[in-house]
């Protein structure tokens, strides 16, 4: 009897030795796979060999007679066949997914998702989605598999065990997740199964919207099985003009905070944060205009373009200008404004910022610098919401809902509450250009039903000139020359409550709102050139249950010409 317990133990021992080698390899390979750009190819394979290694000792000493015969005691039984499921599973990670991944991602190299010649090459991607589809339920299913181990007789070391398993399976399934739903959804929406046509955007930061800036400058964008080719341009103000009566307000889209103006303008579609509603609307008037279905609309702005064009080189748009990745935001933003100051020059300024952003998008679509680059500045635009995408396509618009590029405040907050803050411009000028800002959440007391005190506090500043600005970019002066207007939207979370809203310690006149599931407070701040503003919010949203791991909020910000500096504090359990 003793020698088989002891026998037994020493199985365990071994098992669990081998298992805490596998789990350490599979932290390397998760540190090594950061982002696709970032991945080491030859470390991430040794990781897999070091852990299908381990992981084929662990389950041999599992699959022990006696180890197994001692699965049926009572007390130690439930943690042998727990530790023998842990082996059992990071087994099928360590000789089928983890090998999938490295051979797609050996496959489909940066390279291969960054035009060439204007034209992306689909085959990698449409061959590597049956084997991302095959990893990403592999892992799903073991996920399933530890979430089914009752924890309640198991002693800590191996509840630990279970615990630390199942976080490193979410941590994948995200990441297979978010491969499939590329390789799904970018062979099609790049014309694999038909060309596609979408409107390409390019938002003015210079005259804030919710989504970034208004949508000025547009072309259209065919795709046909990876080829890409620019076709009309046009601007939101002059070409697509006022839609007198408006269109059909969206029901989403609270009139006390809007009116009628995003149905109304293309170039206030944008006035709410909810990329998807402004991309329809804009796609809406564009047809209507033009006679011709839109399948999707992408919208980008300056900075976005700075990313993609480092390491560019340097592209000629006339008046002996050139467009660098250091330059363009200041060239469109500010320079052209100076080129042409007056607004009888309109014509001829959005004829130059048409040619400039069109020139800027056919340098990124036929990029010679390093694919890597490239792809790096797409995940730094996506990441500042500066990359959004949306699709007229029902099936492939739930899928984008699903990424970064969406544009649209969650429908779940879950462990993430998100909080918004909105800015739009009131001015009707090209003053955004010296905005800017920061915004931190704190969490403060708990209240006798168990919520959580949240401040959101943002800080406006304003670096505009006193004198010497063109007219076109001091505007209509709504609140006087030079004196930039802001109207600000707070959103709540979708858990929480938003109840009071100041700005510099007074209370000002709020408009209230409810979009999206979330209250909305919306302010109007003017500021003189040098000046700044505190807003504070108070909030309070329900605190996760004792016991539970806190809260991490974020907040999701209208990205202007820099990007604001943003803190959140965790909120913990009352």
């Amino acid at each position: 009897m003793l020698l088989g317990a002891g026998w037994v133990g020493l199985r365990t021992y071994q098992a669990y030795r081998h298992l805490d080698r596998a789990a350490q390899q599979v932290t390397l390979l998760q540190q090594q796979v950061k982002t696709l750009d970032e991945i080491d190819l030859t470390q991430a394979g040794a990781a897999v060999s070091r852990m299908r290694s381990e992981a084929d000792g662990a389950v041999g000493d599992t699959r022990d007679p006696l180890y197994r015969l001692a699965g049926h005691l009572p007390f130690i039984g439930p943690n042998l066949r727990a530790v023998a499921m842990i082996a059992s599973t990071v087994d099928d990670l360590a000789t089928t997914t983890a090998p999938t991944l490295i051979n797609v991602a050996t496959a489909v190299q940066p390279a291969a998702l960054a035009p060439r010649s204007g034209v992306i090459d689909l085959a990698p991607m449409v061959a590597a989605a049956p084997a991302l589809a095959a990893a990403d339920a592999a892992v799903a299913s073991s996920q399933q598999r530890m979430a089914a181990i009752d924890r309640g007789p198991l002693v800590g070391p191996v509840s630990r065990g279970v615990d630390d398993l199942q976080t490193k399976l979410a941590g994948l399934g995200r990441t297979t997740a978010a491969a499939v739903r590329i390789s799904r959804l970018a062979p099609t929406m790049l014309g694999h199964n038909g060309a596609r046509t979408y409107l390409v955007v390019f938002q003015n930061l210079a005259e804030p919207r919710a989504t970034g800036g208004l949508f000025g400058s547009y072309a259209l964008l065919k795709v046909d099985d990876g080829k890409l080719s620019i076709g009309p341009q046009g601007s939101g103000s002059r070409d697509l003009g006022t839609f007198a009566p408006p269109l059909t307000m969206p029901a989403s889209l609270p009139s006390a905070l809007y009116g009628n103006l995003p149905a109304t303008y293309a170039t206030d579609a944008n006035l709410t944060p909810d990329f998807p509603t402004a991309a329809a609307l804009l796609a809406q008037m564009y047809q209507i205009r033009n006679h011709l279905r839109i399948d999707g609309v992408l919208a980008l702005d300056p900075v976005a373009l700075s990313y993609l064009l480092v390491g560019a080189e340097p592209i000629p748009i006339g008046h002996g200008l050139e467009l660098t990745s250091a330059n363009i935001t200041r060239t469109l933003l500010s320079t052209a404004y100076a080129l042409y100051p007056r607004a009888s020059d309109g014509p001829r300024r959005e004829a130059f910022l048409d040619s400039a952003a069109e020139r800027a998008f056919l340098a990124v679509t036929n990029i010679r610098t390093s694919a890597k680059t490239v792809l790096r500045g797409l995940v730094k635009a996506s990441d500042q919401h500066r990359l959004l995408l949306w699709s007229a396509n029902r099936t492939e618009q739930t899928d984008i809902e699903a990424t970064g590029v969406a544009g649209r405040l969650p429908s779940v907050d879950g462990h993430t509450p998100t909080i918004g803050l909105f800015r739009n411009d009131g001015t009707g000028g090209k003053l955004g250009y010296y905005a800017g800002g920061s915004a931190a959440l704190t969490s403060g007391a708990c209240t006798a039903d168990a919520r959580r005190a949240l401040t959101l506090t943002a800080h406006l500043t304003y670096s505009a000139p006193a004198t010497g600005l063109p007219a076109y970019v001091i505007g209509y002066a709504t609140a006087g020359p030079y004196v930039l207007r802001t109207n600000l939207l707070i959103f709540g979370p979708l858990t929480g409550s938003l109840t009071a809203i100041s700005v510099d310690g007074q209370h000002r006149p709020v408009i209230w709102a409810t979009e999206g599931g979330r209250r909305v407070g919306m302010v109007t701040i003017d500021l003189k050139p040098g000046a700044s503003a505190t807003v504070v919010a108070t909030l309070s949203i329900a605190a996760p249950a004792s016991g539970s791991p806190a809260l991490l909020p974020a907040l999701n910000l209208t990205p202007g010409v820099t990007s604001w500096k943003t803190t959140a504090e965790p909120i913990d359990p009352c």
